[in-house]
């Protein structure tokens, strides 16, 4: 799986900031470009030229409180690392760099999960493939998780415990396509 361009990065992250409340114009004078610029970029219609506005894009979107609204999905893949376990071993940490923190009404159906293109165990016979494979875990008041909490913890946990519950045939390989956080069905 690719990384995503940087039109696609600067699309997500503003309407990111748009969820979150700035506006096309707010987010034009922090950057110090035209707000027509900011709606292209929305748009996909030109993005950030390298080495540009679009680190400054990113800077804001860092430091800005997110908000997951109903129904929401955002993509955190660019995150985390694509290969979670190598040769038997979990390659920790999972983020390559700590992922934005959301946060959402209490008792919203918020979870994260992790897809993967690749779930590879070892039998006496000979490796098995079980890709794809959907790691999850949901954040309810009632757990441990926290509203504001960016979940790697919990896929960490996740991970680890679906290696611990197959120890017979040990997880060998895992290989991920996609960490989304999503706001779900009651």
């Amino acid at each position: 799986m690719a990384r995503e361009s940087r039109g696609e990065k600067a699309r997500r992250q503003i309407l990111d900031l748009n969820i979150s409340g700035l506006s096309d114009a707010q987010i034009a004078r922090d950057l110090g470009v035209n707000r027509s610029t900011v709606g292209r970029w929305r748009k996909g219609q030109t993005s950030p030229k390298k080495g540009g506005k679009g680190g400054k894009l990113t800077r804001l979107w860092k430091r800005t409180n997110k908000r997951l609204g109903e129904g929401g999905t955002v993509n955190l893949t660019s995150f985390y690392r694509r290969v979670w376990v190598s040769k038997g071993q979990p390659q920790l940490p999972l983020a390559l760099e700590t992922p934005p923190t959301y946060s959402w009404p209490a008792n919203a159906p918020v979870s994260i999960m992790a897809t993967f293109s690749s779930w590879l165990h070892r039998y006496p016979e000979g490796d098995v493939d079980f890709a794809p494979k959907v790691l999850s875990s949901t954040f309810r008041d009632s757990q441990s998780l926290t509203r504001g909490s960016n979940g790697e913890a919990a896929l960490t946990d996740a991970l680890i415990q679906a290696m611990t519950s197959t120890q017979n045939y040990p997880l060998i390989y895992a290989e991920m396509s996609a960490v989304l956080l999503k706001w779900g069905k009651n």
